[in-house]
């Protein structure tokens, strides 16, 4: 009987036998593993899964964890960490954790407190995916109305009174009305409140 797959885990460490190790101990527990050298390798692969965690070695030749986190940031790649290290001071395991990561494990570590952080990570993965998607479906949303719809629709968001709006656009009350229902309908909600949420949510993609 096949077990169910877990998660999928991305382990960037140098040591071929703490790569070996993990992925061994993962995969018979049930996770999905692909385990990379360098981070550059891990970088180069076509195959990307959602939701999963990066397993990532602080101390590695060619770029510490530190800067490959940060090289993630700077690029987007929003996969949860946990950083695994034989040793690390304080100021870095401080800076790993102010950049994002979920936590910070010095080896050895037991299996149970690693596979507590991993699932930590994959639900915080899977739960970032959800929230994309909404931003994805208000975008396509938002996009649906016509230009005067759109400014309607951002005036109603920063507090504007229909009064107020009417006469900065220049058209009836009547007439705003009908925009704004149309807005509201478009959208999916009939809520002021609610539509503040979605276009927040997606201001800085519009």
């Amino acid at each position: 009987m096949s077990i169910k797959n877990k998660g999928h885990i991305y382990i960037i460490d140098d040591d071929l036998e703490m790569r070996s190790s993990l992925s061994r101990s993962l995969g018979f527990i049930g996770y999905d593993v692909h385990s990379f050298a360098s981070p550059q390798d891990f970088l180069d692969t076509t195959e990307k899964y959602n939701p999963a965690v990066i397993l990532l070695d602080m101390r590695m030749k060619q770029i510490t964890g530190i800067d490959f986190q940060r090289q993630l940031n700077e690029q987007n790649i929003t996969t949860p960490i946990i950083f695994i290290s034989g040793e690390s001071d304080k100021n870095e395991i401080i800076q790993a954790m102010k950049n994002g990561a979920v936590d910070f494990l010095l080896k050895p570590f037991d299996l149970n407190t690693l596979e507590k952080s991993v699932n930590e990570a994959l639900q915080k993965s899977e739960n970032e995916n959800k929230e994309l998607e909404l931003r994805f479906q208000y975008i396509e949303k938002f996009n649906l109305l016509t230009p005067r719809e759109k400014e309607v629709c951002l005036l109603l968001i920063e507090g504007f009174k229909i009064k107020e709006i009417s006469d900065r656009l220049g058209i009836t009350i009547a007439t705003l009305k009908i925009h704004k229902a149309r807005v509201m309908k478009k959208m999916g909600t009939t809520s002021t409140p609610i539509l503040l949420r979605m276009i927040d949510s997606i201001k800085d993609l519009v």
